[in-house]
């Protein structure tokens, strides 16, 4: 019997309950820290640190928990208890602005109590939750070599988008030569459309975690003000003739962040990657402390790594679509 099953009959299976959302916020993050023997990225390892002290700090911890961690991190979802201790997690959360659309995140069983189905319950109990709270799409991250938690999420109806690689620009000792000053030039108001249309065709999965592709990123012609003002700049590629490969600037949550959106055609492969990147780069050479782009796996590597850039993760992005057919 599914743990789905049983949570409707109200018979939760041994160990099994609901997230209580702040005070179990300590043990989640240990668990996480504990299982995860590749670590976090930036943003979770903050998180988990506030996590870990406000769990430290008991109920004065559960009270100013809301104020410091975001509402999203915990929202809903089930933990596994062994002998009063969290020995797994699964977090649940809708996806701001998007009705229906929901992540679930933070999978996690301790490495010693793993292999006895206890992943297999939270994610079941967790799909329950989401269909139970109007979800029509719940997406989730996983790295591709993960093949148990792979072949987990496949075996409930989990369909892999896309595998995507984050990389993160680290300035090289000699600058290359400014070719870009010749070969690109800012994107027109009036190609919004095109770019736009573009976006659509490559990757209707989306561009920007957890959020739908969506004309806002591409709409306007933006710009970054003398100052650092602005928060969204788009070039493109060649300067002359109809564009062919195009790239966005957007600010991140974090501070002094940039995230670049780097689309080509087909036939600019090779050739727009070097000028397209080193437009924005030298744009945003005063404004970030931090510039990001991510691009599906294998996609550019060599260009990439020329300009600086260094991979930090590999992910693939998964969804279970309840609006399709049901699986067989």
């Amino acid at each position: 019997m599914t743990a789905a099953v049983v949570l409707r009959e109200s018979k939760p299976a041994p160990g099994l309950r609901r997230l209580r959302r702040w005070r179990d916020m300590g043990g989640v993050a240990a668990l996480i820290s504990r299982s995860f023997p590749r670590g976090v990225d930036r943003g979770g390892r903050r998180m988990l640190a506030e996590m870990s002290a406000l769990g430290r700090a008991g109920i004065l911890g559960w009270l100013v928990a809301p104020l410091v961690v975001p509402s999203t991190a915990y929202s809903e979802g089930f933990v596994w208890e062994e002998a009063g201790s969290i020995i797994g997690n699964a977090s649940l959360t809708e996806v701001e602005g998007c009705p229906g659309r929901f992540v679930l995140a933070n999978v996690a069983v301790d490495p010693d109590y793993r292999r006895r189905g206890i992943g297999r319950a939270l994610v079941e109990a967790s799909m329950d939750l989401a269909r139970k709270r109007g979800a029509t799409l719940l997406l989730l991250q996983v790295e591709p070599d993960n093949r148990p938690a792979v072949h987990l999420y496949e075996a409930q109806g989990f369909q892999t988008l896309t595998k995507r690689t984050l990389w993160a620009f680290h300035p090289l000792p000699t600058a290359s030569a400014p070719g870009w000053a010749l070969e690109t030039r800012p994107r027109l108001p009036t190609e919004w459309n095109e770019h736009w249309a573009l976006a659509q065709r490559l990757h209707p999965e989306g561009l920007v975690w957890p959020h739908p592709l969506h004309p806002s990123i591409f709409r306007g012609a933006g710009g970054l003000g003398p100052f650092g003002v602005g928060g969204t700049a788009h070039w493109v590629w060649p300067a002359e003739g109809r564009p062919r490969g195009w790239v966005t600037a957007r600010r991140t949550g974090e501070r002094g962040g940039w995230r670049l959106v780097l689309l080509l055609e087909p036939e600019a492969h090779g050739r727009a990657e070097r000028p397209l990147l080193r437009r924005a780069l030298a744009e945003l050479e005063r404004r970030a402390r931090r510039v990001v782009v991510e691009l599906p796996a294998g996609v550019a590597d060599s260009e990439l790594t020329g300009q600086g850039f260094v991979a930090e993760r590999t992910l693939a992005w998964m969804a279970r679509d309840w609006r399709a057919a049901p699986h067989p």
